[in-house]
């Protein structure tokens, strides 16, 4: 279920960010190798939705220094949160 990488969709299009999905307790190898990778150059993550979508467990393996978490009480208010920070 990916209602919230829909929400994220416009803001990573305008700033030409990529989307990386994850499952909600574990940052698949592939993702955690992206957000390391110096050909990527990623220095920020902004993790879109609470914790019912990615737990603080998964939150806790995105290695970098710059991480945000933009959530709502439901998707509507995620939705709203993103926006309002794009």
């Amino acid at each position: 279920n990916f209602a919230d990488a829909l929400v994220a969709s416009v803001p990573a299009a305008m700033y030409a960010r990529p989307i990386l999905l994850t499952a909600k307790d574990n940052l698949p190898k592939v993702v955690k190798d992206a957000i390391e990778s110096k050909d990527y150059g990623i220095k920020e993550v902004t993790v879109v939705g609470g914790t019912g979508a990615v737990s603080e467990k998964a939150y806790a393996q995105i290695n970098v220094s710059n991480v945000q978490r933009l959530k709502g009480q439901n998707r509507q208010l995620t939705a709203m949160a993103v926006a309002n920070e794009y």
